[in-house]
């Protein structure tokens, strides 16, 4: 079981992936401690997209500590029934859009943008790259994208610019902000 550590839901539970399945690995509770530490208060952001969302872990969690919606992202059809329950055990379904899809697939079609974009991705640091090049017209200018992945890889920020770095033993937790208008217009002069 997973649970929720701060805010509206705190040390409720939600569903986790059975044991024998190894394609979902839900965010540790440290991991997801610290990285909502180094995000801060998120009570003005309204939406928050969690791609490779598996059980939901960093979306529901972001909406338990004040985030207005939350679109999570996920092409395993266990992880589109496992995020179905959470949003029913925590009440959430009018706030939560399930999305069954390839995460490249669906930020190739932007049809809206996200202040804050979370995502736990199974990628070497050449996938993470394209990610990141993927999600830049999927954060609205001044918003944030957080990766958590392996601590040995290391991958460019494709126009992102860097904001924290932090490692947690062979976890690292990346965090960039896609430049607003008024940065990229400043930096042209």
């Amino acid at each position: 079981m997973i649970r929720i550590e701060a805010g509206e839901f705190r040390s409720r539970r939600l569903q986790g992936p059975r044991r024998d399945d190894r394609s979902l690995r839900p965010t540790s509770g440290r991991v997801k401690q610290i990285l909502f530490d180094l995000l801060g208060p998120l009570t003005g952001v309204s939406h928050v997209l969690d791609l490779f969302a598996g059980a939901g872990t960093l979306g529901f969690e972001a909406l338990s500590r004040g985030v207005a919606r939350a679109t999570f992202v996920d092409a395993n059809t266990r992880a589109a029934a496992l995020l179905r329950r959470n949003a029913a055990v925590l009440g959430v379904e009018e706030r939560v859009r399930i999305v069954k899809r390839e995460v490249l697939a669906f930020l190739g079609d932007p049809a809206e943008e996200w202040p804050l974009v979370l995502a736990d991705p199974p990628y070497a640091a050449k996938e993470l790259e394209t990610l990141l090049q993927c999600a830049t017209e999927s954060v609205t200018p001044g918003g944030r994208i957080v990766i958590e992945h392996a601590t040995d890889v290391e991958f460019d920020s494709a126009g992102f610019e860097p904001v924290r770095r932090r490692v947690i033993g062979g976890t690292t937790l990346s965090i960039f902000r896609r430049p607003a208008a008024a940065d990229q217009e400043y930096e042209s002069r």
